[in-house]
């Protein structure tokens, strides 16, 4: 025969599990928000990856458009109108 202890006892065990398992899902959740928020911030620090080195005093339109193909597009067909 078991004496209402041990089911008294077997429930906070079970209580203690629970919460327990809960916790470290809510802890993995948080690690994983933390963990994109500084990708992200990485991300946005150099949002492009640059193909050719080009600074200010390049004056080649095609060398700054192998960085910025779209900018570089409309530059061309504003040069033709």
């Amino acid at each position: 025969m078991t004496s209402p202890d041990t089911g008294r006892g077997r429930r906070r065990i079970g209580w203690l599990i629970a919460v327990v398992i809960v916790s470290a899902l809510a802890m993995f959740g948080v690690a994983s928000l933390l963990t994109s928020i500084v990708e992200r911030k990485q991300e946005a620090r150099n949002p492009y990856v640059r193909l050719v080195e080009v600074n200010e005093e390049t004056t080649d339109p095609a060398a700054w458009g192998v960085n910025w193909r779209r900018e570089y597009s409309d530059y061309l067909t504003k040069m033709v109108d």
